[in-house]
């Protein structure tokens, strides 16, 4: 057989034939090489969320459609967008491949398939429809258990290829998303015959509405078609805005645009929404978290089943061993969190946040009141814990631990402590509260001038505004000498007021200086090499940390790809044996700087934590693990792990680590570098919150790079995240 030839075109191919193999799976996602039609062969990449149904199995008869281009390590390749696969109808081989390859069927191997095979030859899949256990155990004298597993995966599988069958035959195929066909299985036909707008949920609503009309006879002013479309109008809102709540007015004209027809065409009887009296409208989901929050936060905040009691003694014992005079903010800080169930600690960065968090502690020494140290991510987490000397965990991984072994009430009486809680969304909120009693201390601690959170909502940045929870605001800066120059700029950002940009003319160990270029790529390439000239220079000095930060994902890649070329050149036939690629092209050789993207409490790993690359295995490594062959891509040393840790290729591939040369200012926070190289030309993105964030991440050095009207604009503009519209306002209930 030959090898086609493809000229890259930039047009979609459709091609058509049988997988010979499959070099590469995990997940849905493959490297398959295909027999087609004409008997020539041809290497197909099945990417991340675009197979339906059960593993691909050696034998399959597939119909793809998809763009062929070149790749260094594996050449020319179809780049599949789109797959059609045909249900097993009579070849036991099939059968036996499949029964290899799916991990849903535990016990029964290639063994018991060749018997099966041998049995009842092409006649087997005919045998497993019938479900016949005994004919089955008669006939082979398998184990009953491994027929029964057997036949129910079968069941599974085939159920799943019909009901692909069924939307490929309706259209549905290319609109239905896979986690959908998991959840509904072979329900799918009924209840998309019922209404089919119940994929509104999952998809836009323009995309499905477009297809509905066309193949359903609903009316344009169909309940189901109006509800779907307010839903998808809400949801939007707060997934792309932040938003959980929006006007009316803005609601009734979108839908209008949309349908033709106005909010007051949608009957009172449907449960989608829910209109407050000021004319805001939410999202059923969203109301009931944001009322479940301000419910909560009255109970915790009325709960007195105990005495809170301040004591001077162990306040004095803490300034006497820490060597920390507490100035009066400070102290203040510490006697509202100690006497009162719910309270906030606002500060700036630098301003003893932590040292708070420490005196609060000491509070509770030889008392049976368990101290409870969250972060709502893992780097924030590990700070903490490295500031105190004492446990902390992130926020998911408590909500999670407490929730799966009933461990609520075992907090009872604790003093839980929040830090970066700036950075907590809606939903983050409302699992916290969910998962923890009444009779608590609940201390918020943050910075509400910084980035709100990734997530949609606002919860810290509302409740500074209540003056029923009790506040203090720590405003004295102890982190950076005050030569920096580094707080007396922060500040200057908080008041919205431009300082005056030093001009950047040598590498500096303190201060901050800047270096305006309006052109994007002139100010990657010159960071970048800042970045390499302070790294080659100091880098490796003792507590020494640099790092870039950039507006924008694009220029965070840019960024990235700049400084790996220059600290770790390849070239040649390197590309191929000393570098592991991502999907996305992303390269990785040893040597790098990255981060882990996910909390991996196995792997003792947490979100943010930094490592270096050691080694990478283009070919893959296999090692024996709990009696499993495991296939190895890469070989990373993190921060503060004792143990070198091995990445699986589904790991790497699903892109749980990311080059960290150059990092986003959200992933930034809850970071402190001696040094930090700020890159901005985004006017949309760049704000007063952004600039005071990226700058203050910094301990000793800051450097901006990029457009001065950016910089100048930003700081005077306010955090656009902070006009998100919100329904509830978290007040206190009399």
């Amino acid at each position: 057989m030959k090898q086609k030839l493809f000229v890259a075109t930039g047009e979609l191919e459709q091609c058509e034939g049988t997988v010979e193999s499959i070099p590469f799976s995990h997940d849905d996602s493959y490297i398959l090489r295909l027999r087609l039609n004409d008997n020539s062969k041809i290497s197909a990449v099945i990417d991340y969320g675009l197979l339906l149904g059960p593993p691909i199995v050696v034998g399959e008869h597939l119909k793809l459609k998809g763009e062929f281009k070149y790749s260094m390590q594996f050449g020319d390749q179809l780049y599949t967008v789109e797959v059609n696969r045909k249900t097993i109808n009579s070849s036991s081989n099939l059968v036996k491949e499949w029964i290899a390859r799916d991990r849903n069927i535990p016990g029964v191997g290639i063994a018991s398939a060749q018997k099966l095979v041998s049995t009842y030859g092409n006649k087997l899949i005919g045998i497993l429809n019938r479900q016949d256990v005994e004919q089955i155990m008669s006939d082979t004298g398998i184990h009953p258990t491994k027929i029964i597993t057997l036949i129910a995966a079968w069941k599974k599988y085939d159920q799943e290829l019909r009901t692909i069958n069924y939307l490929v035959e309706s259209s549905f195929l290319m609109l239905f998303p896979k986690n959908v066909i998991s959840a509904w299985g072979d329900n799918c036909r009924e209840i998309l015959e019922r209404d089919p707008y119940y994929l509104s949920a999952f998809l836009p609503f323009e995309k499905l509405d477009t297809f509905v009309q066309t193949n359903w006879n609903i009316c344009k002013n169909d309940q189901r078609r109006l509800v779907a479309c307010a839903e998808d109008i809400l949801y939007r809102s707060y997934q792309e805005g932040g938003n959980t709540a929006m006007s009316a007015n803005d609601l009734d004209t979108k839908l209008r645009q949309k349908t033709k027809y106005g909010i007051d065409t949608i009957t009172d009887s449907q449960d989608a929404f829910y209109v407050h009296e000021n004319g805001l409208v939410q999202s059923t989901g969203a109301f009931i978290m944001e009322s479940y929050v301000e419910l909560r936060l009255n109970e915790i905040a009325r709960t007195r089943l105990f005495p809170r009691t301040f004591s001077e003694e162990k306040l004095e014992y803490y300034q006497h061993y820490s060597g920390f005079p507490l100035h009066a903010n400070q102290i203040n800080a510490i006697k509202n969190s100690v006497i009162n169930p719910v309270s906030i600690i606002q500060g700036g960065a630098g301003t003893g946040k932590t040292t708070v968090i420490e005196a609060i502690i000491e509070q509770y020494r030889d008392t049976e009141r368990e101290v409870v140290l969250l972060a709502p991510t893992g780097k924030a987490a590990l700070r903490m814990r490295e500031a105190t000397g004492r446990n902390s965990q992130t926020i998911c991984k408590f909500v999670s631990e407490t929730t799966r072994f009933g461990r609520t009430s075992h907090y009872q009486g604790a003093i839980i402590i929040v830090d970066e809680s700036s950075m907590i969304d809606l939903p983050t909120m409302y699992s916290l509260l969910s998962s923890i009693p009444n009779n608590i201390n609940l201390i918020m601690v943050g910075d509400n001038r910084q980035l709100p959170p990734i997530g949609a909502g606002l919860v810290f940045q509302l409740l500074v505004k209540q003056n029923w929870i009790p506040q203090a605001k720590l405003t004295v800066t102890q982190r950076q000498k005050l030569t920096a120059g580094i707080p007396d700029m922060a500040q200057k950002i908080l008041d919205y007021e431009v300082p005056e940009f030093e001009p950047m003319k040598k590498i500096m160990f303190e201060g901050v200086s800047f270096k305006h270029d309006s052109d994007l790529q002139s100010t990657i390439t010159n960071a970048a090499k800042l970045y390499v000239a302070i790294h080659s220079r100091i880098g490796d000095s003792i507590n020494y940390d640099l790092q870039l930060i950039a507006d924008t994902k694009a220029t965070v890649a840019e960024l990235n790809k700049e400084v790996q070329n220059m600290l770790n050149p390849i070239s040649g036939d390197d590309y191929v044996t000393k570098a592991i690629y991502q999907p996305d092209k992303t390269m990785f050789v040893a040597g790098d700087k990255v981060v882990f993207n996910e909390n991996n409490y196995e792997k003792n790993l947490t979100n943010g934590v930094v490592g270096t690359v050691l080694e990478v295995y283009p070919q893959g490594k296999f090692y024996g693990v709990s009696g499993e062959v495991v296939k190895y891509a890469i070989k990373i040393k993190f921060e503060d792990i004792e143990d070198d840790v091995y990445l699986t290729e589904t790991e790497f591939y699903t892109q749980k680590i990311s080059l960290a040369y150059a990092v986003t200012a959200h992933k930034s926070q809850g970071s402190q570098f001696h040094t930090t190289i700020i890159v901005a030309n985004s006017t949309y993105l760049v704000d007063n919150s952004w600039i005071y964030t990226a700058i203050t991440r910094a301990k000793h050095a800051c450097y901006l790079l990029g457009d001065e009207e950016v910089f100048r604009n930003g700081i005077k503009t306010e955090t656009q995240a902070l006009k998100r519209l919100t329904g509830v306002a978290f007040a206190k209930h009399h």
